[in-house]
């Protein structure tokens, strides 16, 4: 038996020697040789070296491979593998270990890697005529030598366009059309790939290059309301050999185009396409239809009060968007109306006294009848009186105003016309620019009412028309936030795709609380897909060949968005190769560390880690196209396949077209590092800890607020095996623990030793106790830790609020500073506010409240239960804390005790004595104690236990039961044992905590 040990991990496996066979002689070697043809490198290659023995049957084939330059090429002693790492020249040695007189060598030059920085077309061509030779010629620009940078040229319709380098340029090429068709060039340099589209013809025609609107101008979007209709008035270039056009709805349910007329179906938004029929015309034209609802039967009217001399007339015309039939009318004697069936209405009077009397107008739209109203203020023709000259606007204070601002949240404002000099009628006709917006009703003093956001102008003209004043009038509402879109922006992950490939597009949006609000279009089908996937992201897909323009737009504001111009290629003819390779258990847990896939030398090194079992692994793979797996002839599935890795495993990749690529994967284990495992880092709630690696102590800086009892932790660790808590093996992101008290975490290092560190929470001053100290007396303080408030109370007369109190306090800070704080304050009104902060320099701000109770012939409460648990009350403050685990959405009975006869209020709900209430989550609720004299307010702080103490053990008449997961305590009792009468014993974590039996304290040993 063979035994492997390192610290307290161990390994071991056994020989069987079944017979001793004559040993054969060692043939040792006289000749070693380095197999390799490799001379030049470029910096990042690998190779593996590999050596010849003479005699080939040499028994010791241990080497040694060494590097006289390894800032040059370094190479690994034991295997021969050699990475460039810098340009520069070096020899590598490979050495007999049995004999180190034996060796070879060979010298490598690396140089600097060539690679392209910028590939871009020098020139475009999209059309060409049958028989036409044109020429392509690209930029390429890159580092190291250009003869290595092989440009290569294809045609994906070679039977309609051929093309080929040119030997004096290989970045141009010669290009002839041989027949009628479409083909797409590629040009591709090492990893980078461009591509033009030409289309090929027969006879030259004029494709349409422009398609215009009458209606729209410039505009490409269109806003319309359900049932609504637009006719377009659609030209192409006069030139065009094909004037036919093709219209399309990317959604009918929304909005229809029957030839040229665009009919508004539901609410939504639509993508009107218009293109020419001419295949060979590339030009498109989108419009964004945005249909709104059908709009509600309005009516408004000109104006909302007239003043009517006698003898003279006046009109009211009123307006609706759709069609309607109107009747006016009016019930006093003096008015005679003139079309009162009409839109407009004329209004004359015969009136000898002034009086206010009501025009009504009732329409009717679609069935449905509407009244408005307007103010007549009619008056006698007036004796002679001096010509007014001038209107002075006044304020309900009487100032003269320039400007009126109403706010939707107080929609109302008086104004007065005040015309001059004080002999003229004083009468006065006022109207608005939009009655729709602002209404203006009166006839010398007027009420304005706003409607919506927006301006007016408001106008008060004399009876004789002659002289007007106005002001401006300016609605907001404060009540609400305007959302408005400032710019829309539309990136690419890339704008040059494969079929089949997919890739990100990015939208920036001002402000960004509208991202969702947005709609992608393409200008041609069945080229590129956009979809949004489960995390939010829109992400593109390559369908077929071509050019495409995808544009995005906010559908709250068509006028804003984007273009980008995607193209589409066939991807060329790739090796079917491994893009990822990992190594798991049969359990399903990551086994490798680390993967170096060689894609030049197609080679796999996985490392797992130290003394890692490695015969049944699982490998989890993926490729970079679709194929199939084999290892020794068997088909492999990634995820289930278990393969034995003890020694190299060959790969067998095959390709849809039966083309084999051979991978050699390579499994070694981790050495054993020189140094201890550690703590990278520790995040408690996302907050990410300070590691004092000398003191071995991690602090983390959480609220005060945070629940301590029950924190996952997030961490990594350097040249560790696993991380022991208090629980046992503890996992990032999973494990749970208490960290009210801190904890002690262990590393267990790859080299086999602990390391143990101290994990602290510093929840900054928070105060744990506050005393007040006056002439000898002092007073302890209720803390509200949620509320940041700190109680205080005595009887009246007991202490002196205008002098001053000592504060003494002891906070929770880690700081040996912040540990105890100590003060003087006095207290106004009442209240007072503190800051305590810690040598670290956290604060927190406490609010302090000293109440002056009155004496005990007062309406108290003296005692009181909630759901059967005591409340315990000092003060003005009433405290219960409900166990862990109540249901508190569930009623609980509510009891108590006066020191008179009265009635109990919880937030203003008069509770029985032995009524119930639902109090939810944890909470501070106003409680009031009353009768027909007295009255008393407290404040009820409802909390739950945290739960974390245990029962450990449960004795029943001597039978013992201890919780499973599912907290279930099982007895068994022998058939016919009387159980109505049952002794409880309790064994408990924490010896302080109480134990509720159908919510009744239940002591134990009772």
């Amino acid at each position: 038996e063979i035994i492997a040990s390192c610290g307290a991990i161990e390994a071991s496996f056994t020989i069987f020697v079944y017979a001793i066979e004559d040993t054969p002689q060692d043939i040792e070697a006289e000749k070693i040789r380095i197999d390799t043809a490799v001379t030049t490198m470029q910096i990042d290659d690998k190779e593996y070296l590999t050596v010849s023995f003479d005699p080939s049957d040499t028994t010791n084939k241990a080497v040694r491979w060494e590097s006289d330059q390894p800032e040059v090429i370094r190479v690994e002693a034991a295997t021969g593998l050699i990475e460039a790492v810098g340009a520069g020249e070096a020899t590598i040695t490979v050495t007999s270990l049995e004999n180190e007189s034996i060796y070879d060598a060979v010298t490598i030059t690396v140089m600097e890697r060539s690679g392209i920085t910028s590939l871009s077309w020098e020139n475009e061509i999209s059309t060409l005529l049958k028989g036409e030779i044109g020429e392509l010629k690209a930029v390429i620009t890159g580092t190291g030598e250009e003869t290595s940078f092989k440009p290569v040229w294809s045609s994906s319709n070679p039977e309609v366009i051929t093309v080929s380098a040119k030997n004096d340029d290989t970045a141009s090429a010669e290009i002839e059309a041989l027949a009628k068709g479409t083909a797409v060039i590629y040009l591709m340099v090492q990893d980078q790939m461009i591509t033009q589209t030409i289309t090929v013809t027969e006879t030259e025609t004029i494709p349409v290059t422009t398609i215009t609107i009458d209606e729209l101008g410039n505009r490409d979007y269109l806003e319309m309301s359900v049932n609504e209709s637009q006719e377009l008035t659609i030209h192409v270039n006069e030139d065009a050999a094909d004037k036919n056009l093709t219209v399309t709805s990317s959604d009918e349910t929304i909005a229809t185009i029957n030839g040229t007329t665009i009919e508004a179906i539901s609410e939504g938004i639509a993508v009107i396409t218009i293109q020419p029929s001419d295949a060979a015309s590339s030009v498109v034209r989108k419009i964004f239809v945005k249909v709104m609802p059908e709009p509600e039967p309005e009516v408004t009217l000109d104006k909302n009060s007239l003043v009517i001399v006698a003898g003279t007339a006046g009109s009211v015309s009123a307006t609706s968007i759709l069609e309607a039939t109107y009747q006016w009318s009016c019930e006093d004697d003096t008015v005679t109306l003139t079309n009162a069936d009409e839109a407009a209405v004329t209004i004359q009077t015969t009136t000898t006294q002034v009086k206010n009397v009501v025009l009504t107008l009732s329409v009717t739209i679609n069935g449905n009848e509407i009244t408005r109203e307007c103010l007549l203020t009619l008056i006698p023709a007036p004796s002679q009186s001096d010509a007014a000259e001038k209107i002075e606007i006044l304020d309900d204070q009487g100032q003269i105003l320039d400007l009126l601002k109403l706010d939707l949240t107080a929609p109302q404002a008086m104004l007065t016309a005040h015309v001059l000099p004080e002999t003229a009628v004083q009468y006065v006709n006022w109207t608005s620019s939009d009655p729709a917006t602002a209404s203006v009703q009166g006839s010398n003093s007027a009420i304005v009412t706003a409607y919506k956001t927006g301006s007016v102008t408001l106008t008060a003209t004399t009876l004789d028309g002659k002289v007007q004043a106005s002001i401006p009038c300016v609605i907001t509402n404060s009540g609400k936030e305007e959302v408005v879109i400032r710019s829309i922006k539309l990136k690419a992950e890339t704008q040059e795709l494969m079929i089949g490939e997919r890739a990100e597009l990015r939208v920036s949006l001002d402000p960004e609380s509208q991202i969702d609000q947005v709609l992608f279009t393409t200008s041609k089908e069945g080229i590129l897909s956009i979809e949004k996937s489960s995390s939010g992201v829109y992400v593109m897909k390559g369908l077929s060949e071509g050019s495409v323009d995808v544009t995005v737009v906010a559908t709250d504001d068509l006028s804003k968005k984007d273009t980008l111009r995607i193209i589409v290629s066939k991807a060329p003819a790739q090796p079917l190769l491994f893009k990822e390779f990992t190594l798991w258990n049969e359990k399903g847990e990551a086994v490798s560390t680390k993967t170096v896939i060689d894609a030049t030398q197609k080679t796999i090194l996985v490392t797992v880690p130290l003394l890692h079992d490695k015969r049944s692994l699982v490998a989890r793979y993926t490729l970079s196209g679709e194929g199939k797996v084999n290892v020794g002839g068997i088909e492999q599935q990634s995820g289930v396949s278990v393969n034995d890795y003890q020694e190299a495993v060959a790969y067998e990749v095959i390709d849809p077209e039966g083309s084999h690529t051979l991978y050699t994967v390579l499994v070694l284990n981790e050495t054993i590092p020189s140094v201890n495992g550690a703590l990278k880092t520790f995040k408690l709630n996302g907050v990410e800890g300070e590691i004092d690696e000398a003191a071995k102590k991690v602090i983390v800086k959480l609220d005060k607020h945070e629940d301590r009892s029950r924190l996952i932790a997030e961490f990594t660790m350097s040249d560790a095996l696993e991380l022991i808590g208090p629980q046992g093996v503890q996992v990032s992101g999973e494990s749970e623990n208490d960290y009210r008290n801190g904890q002690t975490m262990t590393v267990i290092g790859k080299n086999g030793v602990s390391v143990t560190y101290q994990i602290l929470v510093d929840i900054g001053p928070a105060v744990q106790t506050m005393t007040l100290s006056q002439n000898g007396k002092q007073y302890s303080g209720i803390i509200d830790a949620q509320q940041d408030t700190i109680r205080f109370s005595a009887l009246k007369g007991q202490a002196d609020l205008s002098a001053g109190f000592t504060v003494t306090a002891e906070t929770s800070a880690l700081d040996p500073q912040g540990v105890s704080y100590e003060t003087t304050i006095q207290f106004e009104n009442g209240t007072q506010t503190l800051t305590i902060t810690d040598g670290n320099g956290r604060s927190y701000t406490y609010t302090l409240m000293f109440e002056e109770t009155e004496p005990e012939s007062e309406l108290t409460l003296t005692g009181m239960k909630i759901g059967g648990i005591e409340c315990k009350i000092e003060g003005r403050i009433i405290e219960v804390i409900l166990p862990y685990g109540r249901d508190l959405s569930e009623a609980l009975k509510v009891e108590y005790t006066s020191s008179e006869p009265g009635e109990l209020m919880i937030e203003e709900t008069t509770i029985s004595n032995g009524g119930s209430r639902v109090f939810g989550e944890e909470k501070a609720l106003e409680v009031t104690i009353k009768n027909d004299e007295k009255s008393k307010e407290y404040t009820l702080i409802v909390s739950q236990a945290s739960g974390s103490a245990k029962i450990e053990k449960v004795i029943l008449n001597g039978t013992e039961a201890e919780p499973n997961e599912q907290n279930e305590l099982k007895f068994t009792f022998a058939k016919g044992t009387d159980l109505s009468q049952v002794r409880a014993e309790f064994q408990l974590s924490d010896s302080r905590a109480k134990v509720y039996v159908d919510h009744e304290e239940t002591v134990s040993g009772t």
